[in-house]
């Protein structure tokens, strides 16, 4: 059987997406391709200090963010009660090869909406 293009973009998407993260963040993927919870991934930020004369990645604030290829509207009818309690800041990420960047949107205020 014939890869999907459609599909394995998605997956190049996700994996730079997860490259861009890593520059700012400890980064934790947790799900499979079947399994979706509503977020791609979990993300800790971390600041560098100076430990015992190294430098150290010190944990800060946390975040889930949902990736996608384009920046076209999201459907989150079916993730109403994930959202809702969900109890970190979420974010939308829209990724682009082409450069490789990734723009990042607020969805603080959705829990407002439901």
């Amino acid at each position: 059987m014939a890869q999907l293009l459609t599909t394995r973009r998605g997956w190049e998407n996700e994996n730079l997406a997860a490259y861009l993260l890593s520059r700012f963040s400890f980064v934790a993927r947790p799900t499979s391709v079947a399994d979706d919870v509503g977020s791609d991934f979990f993300c800790t930020i971390f600041e560098i200090r100076e430990v015992s004369g190294r430098d150290a990645l010190m944990p800060r604030k946390s975040f889930a963010i949902q990736v996608k290829s384009a920046p076209s509207e999201i459907t989150v009818d079916n993730k109403i009660e994930y959202l809702i309690g969900l109890e970190l800041p979420f974010f939308i990420g829209v990724v682009s090869q082409c450069p490789p960047v990734m723009s990042i949107y607020s969805a603080e205020m959705l829990p407002v909406l439901f």
